[in-house]
């Protein structure tokens, strides 16, 4: 979907301004920017399935509420990290068995709103770090070409670089570190005068985006 409506956009001659992407949808926005064929884009999302980076014990679980009022619990509990920082209302936290079970108990004594997630893979904490040997070979592949579109990080909280080892080491340094979709809007309507966001694929980045 997202693939369809991005040469739709295109064949229409609607371009952005910036691109960003949210965890693996970064990858559909730097090549939306131009940054990597098709070719090459399918060959990472194939090397970026869930199930070849599953974890067993290893748990997300979505709160209702921001990065700020979680992180009592993120100094506090240790095996828990912040996966995604999404917006004021919403936090995606990662963590073991035990760290998950100490947590609930404190969710439920604050009266926080949280929902355990099915999938188990660690993406965006150190708990993948023994799994990035699996996009070596498709790093080794990649090829880049300088934007049409400047491609903004949701790590770096800048425009991504154009030397392909840096773009590379930042791409490992993303799915090793928080998602900080949160700051990145902050950034984008504050300092850089973004006003219009506009979602191409589905989920809820609109939503974040409104509620930031």
């Amino acid at each position: 979907k997202s693939e369809v409506l991005n040469s739709a956009l295109k064949e229409l001659n609607i371009k952005a301004d910036v691109n960003i992407g949210h965890s693996m949808g970064e990858w559909f926005g730097i090549k939306s920017s131009g940054m990597v064929s098709d070719h090459f884009i399918r060959e990472m999302l194939e090397s970026l399935d869930p199930e070849k980076y599953k974890i067993d014990g290893i748990y997300f679980i979505a709160l209702g509420c921001g990065k700020d009022r979680a992180k009592k619990y993120l100094d506090s509990i240790p095996d828990l990290y912040l996966s995604n920082d999404n917006c004021p209302t919403q936090a995606l936290l990662c963590g073991t068995k035990e760290a998950v079970d100490k947590l609930l108990p404190e969710l439920q004594k604050e009266q926080i709103l949280y929902q355990p997630l099915t999938f188990q893979s660690g993406f965006h904490t150190p708990f993948i770090k023994d799994k990035m040997d699996l996009l070596e070979e498709c790093f080794s592949h990649l090829k880049f070409d300088k934007p049409e579109v400047p491609m903004w990080s949701c790590n770096s909280l800048e425009v991504y670089p154009t030397d392909p080892q840096e773009i590379k080491a930042l791409s490992v340094k993303h799915l090793l570190e928080t998602v900080r979709f949160r700051e990145l809007t902050e950034k984008l309507y504050n300092q850089e005068n973004v006003r219009v966001f506009v979602q191409v694929g589905a989920g809820n980045l609109v939503g974040f985006v409104d509620d930031t």
